[in-house]
């Protein structure tokens, strides 16, 4: 009995683990956000109606990524667990992971205020 029990909690371990490095792997590439006319008008410090910016991500196999947002560029650290997704020090829960679409959602205090993200697998590069 002792036997059974011990070979189910390491089969599914090893589920488990299959999966997240499977999901990991598919992260890894390059990713633009999907540019979404917004349904009210927008409102921005020195704009009005301003059209959506090119948002890139690259994550790299090491744990990093690199975001490109119009014209800035930083870098960061990411960690992939389960279905939620920390880059830097924010977190979003992954809502759909395949080999062509990423979608994820902002984990905040104030849920209704959470952002939902939509990306696609691109060719396009960051530039140093």
């Amino acid at each position: 009995m002792t036997k059974n029990i011990l070979t189910s909690i390491i089969i599914t371990f090893l589920t488990i683990t299959s999966c997240a490095q499977k999901k990991e792997k598919q992260l890894i590439g390059t990713w633009e956000r999907v540019k979404e006319k917004p349904t009210e008008p927008l409102i921005q410090i020195g704009q009005a109606n301003a059209e959506p910016i090119e948002v890139l991500l690259l994550f790299n196999k090491n744990g990093t990524i690199k975001v490109k947002q119009g014209p800035e560029t930083y870098s960061a650290k990411y960690k992939l667990k389960a279905n939620q997704l920390t880059l830097g020090n924010r977190k979003y829960e992954l809502l759909k992971l395949d080999s062509d679409s990423l979608v994820m959602k902002e984990i905040i205090n104030l849920e209704f205020l959470a952002s939902t993200y939509r990306y696609f697998r691109t060719d396009k590069h960051i530039d140093e």
